[in-house]
């Protein structure tokens, strides 16, 4: 099974959160990228959860501890990154450690999830 589109979805998804960290950083904001992103993130998920079940001919990637961590993580990710805009609106330290904790759960996700497809 090619792991080109499942890669590609993984790191346009990341690529599209760097984008939006610059905006952020710069504090400007562009509501239907993130909408975009979010999306993303929720399709890189359910494609994560699809592959770990494996199809009815068995025909899929092998089981592995790094899909799971991987999926785990990137579940993480999507969870804080809806939390960050509700309990980070108040502070700015605490909104810049949830969106730290936001990319580092996603791209260690993101990471594993690619190797465990791999195989390496």
């Amino acid at each position: 099974m090619p792991i080109y589109p499942v890669a590609g979805m993984l790191i346009g998804t990341a690529l599209l959160g760097g984008y939006l960290l610059l905006l952020y950083l710069r504090k400007e904001r562009k509501p239907v990228l993130i909408g975009v992103h979010l999306l993303l993130g929720l399709a890189s998920l359910e494609i994560m959860v699809l592959l770990l079940r494996g199809t009815p001919n068995s025909d899929g990637f092998p089981p592995g501890k790094f899909g799971n961590v991987g999926l785990g993580l990137i579940a993480l990710a999507v969870f804080i990154g809806f939390l960050a805009p509700i309990l980070g609106r108040d502070n700015r330290t605490k909104s810049n450690l949830l969106m730290a904790s936001h990319v580092s759960a996603g791209l260690a996700g993101i990471v594993l999830a690619i190797v465990w497809m791999t195989g390496v």
